[in-house]
């Protein structure tokens, strides 16, 4: 006691230390204590953090109606994305469906389930009587109207004369039943479509009728008419004459081959008319790589074909622009392969034997004898008409491999 009277300020000082050092002790644990606990819920959330990752969003209603709406909007964009790939008779349909008061798309939904439902009746039902069965429901008057125009619409794009009985076959294509017929009138198909290529691309010479001056100026202006065909006419080639079907002039195809043969004939009819209204002048080669069957992956059906053709450079790049924009008639091809080679070296047709460059022909072409030596007396650069650009069409050779795509996987087929 005498000790703490004495030094009363030290034990104060001692003793408020005291207070402070347990103080500063306490707060260092509560600090402690919640710094633990901070880790502990990191860790936690870093579980939690990996675990929403590896899930998938959580089925409330709100996502659940997003998630819907998003699937049918993708799922209808698909299905329009895929109708470019070969299917060049959506249009047809489309008109034809609007006179019948409906849409394209609801037409070919309900049809499809009408499809269905019949061959679950009778599986050997032919193609063309489910389609009779499932027009009973329109209107008689607007029905026949509708395929009248169908019909029209689609001879528009095929060298195939459409007869009456064939609309229905169109149809049917239009609808997603690929097109089938006999052995027998599979082989007339096959020359029919020859014989129209080869009429199309190079048509035989018209023979004047007499040999009077009348008749030959009646020819005269029917050829002045007719220019237009006569620009857009193409040489072919006696290989190419057959459109790769040779075999079938003394032989019937095989039954399965059938419906490859048909689509092979339209994507080459639709080929051949590109290259026509293109301008390229000849066909050299058709080849059909892969066999006649094409190759499938991922219900895309291809076939692969390589061409050789002539013309000039302007007109072989229109075919490739041709090719290009296929798309925005439902059809697509993929350019595998190309070279050009130019046919003849232009510069040898304006530079004369000693090197130097020829006189243009509009510059001395009303020049007499006279002044025409006198002017070739000149050197080159003195000349009139040197120095202007020569501007020459020049003929080419163009190889060309493709693919053509057709999206097969939502056909309607037997089972």
């Amino acid at each position: 006691m005498e000790f703490i009277k004495k030094n009363i300020v030290l034990v104060i000082v001692l003793g408020l230390s005291l207070l402070g050092t347990i103080f500063l002790i306490y707060m260092v644990f509560i600090k402690h204590s919640g710094m633990s606990e901070m880790m502990h819920n990191v860790e936690k959330m870093k579980v939690d953090i990996e675990r929403l990752n590896k899930s998938k969003p959580a089925p409330c209603d709100q996502n659940l109606e997003w998630i819907n709406e998003d699937k049918k909007i993708f799922k209808e964009r698909c299905t329009n994305l895929r109708l470019v790939f070969g299917h060049p008779f959506l249009k047809p349909l489309q008109d034809f469906a609007k006179k019948l008061g409906t849409t394209a798309p609801e037409l070919k939904v309900s049809f499809e389930q009408f499809w269905i439902d019949c061959l679950a009746k009778d599986n050997e039902m032919k193609s063309r009587d489910i389609l009779r069965d499932f027009l009973k429901k329109f209107d008689t008057a607007k029905l026949t109207n509708a395929l009248m125009e169908f019909k029209t619409d689609c001879q528009k794009l095929t060298s195939e004369t459409i007869e009456q009985g064939e609309v229905l076959s169109y149809l049917l294509m239009a609808l997603g039943v690929p097109r089938n017929m006999s052995q027998i009138k599979c082989k007339q198909y096959v020359g029919i479509m020859q014989k129209a290529l080869v009429d199309k691309l190079d048509p035989p010479k018209r023979e004047v009728e007499g040999s009077t001056s009348a008749a030959k100026e009646k020819k005269d202006k029917k050829d002045k008419k007719d220019e237009t065909i006569v620009r857009g006419k193409v040489t072919l080639d006696n290989s190419v004459r057959s459109f790769t079907f040779t075999e079938y002039q003394s032989r019937l195809p095989v039954k399965e081959n059938i419906p490859y043969i048909i689509r092979h004939l339209m994507l080459i009819d639709d080929l051949m008319n590109r290259i026509k209204v293109s301008g390229v002048s000849r066909v050299e080669s058709l080849t059909r790589i892969g066999g006649l069957h094409g190759s499938v992956d991922k219900g895309f059906l291809k076939f692969r074909y390589k061409l050789t053709l002539i013309g000039e450079l302007e007109n072989l790049r229109k075919f490739i622009n041709n090719l290009l924009n296929a798309y925005k008639d439902n059809r697509v091809y993929l350019i595998k392969d190309i070279t050009i080679e130019k046919l003849a070296r232009e510069a040898s047709k304006i530079i004369t034997s000693e090197g130097s460059p020829r006189s243009s022909s509009s510059e001395t072409s009303g020049m007499t004898p006279e002044q025409l030596a006198r002017e070739m007396d000149k050197p080159y650069y003195e000349r009139k008409g040197y120095g202007k650009p020569v501007i020459s069409a020049s003929m080419c050779k163009m190889e060309i491999e493709i693919d053509y795509v057709i999206y097969v996987a939502s056909e309607l087929k037997r089972n």
